[in-house]
């Protein structure tokens, strides 16, 4: 040393509690990287995870993959890894829980039937056939499934093509496009069952599907759950907040958590 210019002392910072639950997150990492090594070999290059709490909008989890070891930044990254990182296909710097944008796909059969069911364009009874195709345009299920007779129910649960291409039908893209943005979300039969909509990411779905468990509520995510001065006492405090309530009646809400619980079983 030759002479001391300044001196700038550290200040010890801010502790933040997060609302990540150990258990949940580590079980989603896991299954993660479980189903990424199964499907490689089939072109999968990417997953996410998200999981909330839908009475809060607390995020109890979030895996997005691949990753990165945000230590090499830490210690002074080397070329290698920076080339590794920069020019991996598979995108590790991007957040794909929350900035990964993907066709919605079936889950977007609940706006659908909410708003086939809110607006009087189908009886939770009507029996619609499935043929195996639409009769208006060639569209078909996913495999070639022709299930026959199906009411409300047994459509969602099977998640038939079929059924919901005629609720889009009689609700027309107008419709459709109100209710998605009645569950948070951002010109063709295809819109009915999520494939030519809007992109979405994982962490909308998320969100549009604590809507469906709790009844209507959609509540923002958090992920920071209090911010504390470094002698432990409270600077910031954070808890559920109320972003809007879906206008759709309790007995049809039950009705899509009714279909939803018999995918399950």
């Amino acid at each position: 040393p030759v002479a001391e210019v300044d001196r700038k002392h550290t200040v010890p910072g801010s502790n933040i509690h997060l609302t990540i639950d150990v258990n949940i997150q580590k079980a989603a990492e896991e299954a993660v990287k479980k189903e990424l090594d199964q499907l490689r070999s089939s072109g999968a290059t990417g997953a996410a995870v998200v999981a909330l709490d839908p009475n809060t909008g607390a995020v109890l989890a979030m895996v997005s993959a691949p990753e990165f070891n945000p230590n090499w930044f830490a210690k002074g990254i080397t070329s290698t890894q920076w080339n590794q990182l920069n020019n991996d296909k598979s995108h590790p710097f991007e957040n794909k829980a929350i900035a990964g944008e993907y066709p919605p796909g079936s889950p977007f059969k609940i706006v659908t039937g909410t708003a086939a069911l809110d607006l009087k364009k189908v009886t939770p009874d009507e029996m619609i056939f499935d043929s195996g195709k639409h009769w208006l345009i060639d569209k078909r299920n996913a495999e070639g499934e022709a299930l026959g007779w199906l009411n409300f129910n047994r459509a969602l649960a099977k998640s038939d093509n079929v059924y919901f291409y005629e609720m889009g039908n009689r609700l027309g893209i107008e419709n459709i496009d109100t209710y998605a943005r009645y569950f948070g979300l951002g010109e063709t039969f295809d819109a009915a069952i999520g494939q030519s909509f809007h992109l979405v990411t994982p962490l909308q779905m998320a969100v549009l599907l604590s809507q469906v468990a709790n009844g209507g509520t959609r509540y923002q995510p958090y992920v920071v759950s209090r911010v504390d001065n470094p002698d432990g006492t409270p600077a910031e405090i954070f808890g559920p907040k109320n972003l809007g309530v879906l206008p759709v009646p309790k007995n049809i809400m039950d009705l899509i958590r009714e279909g939803l619980r018999d995918v399950t079983s």
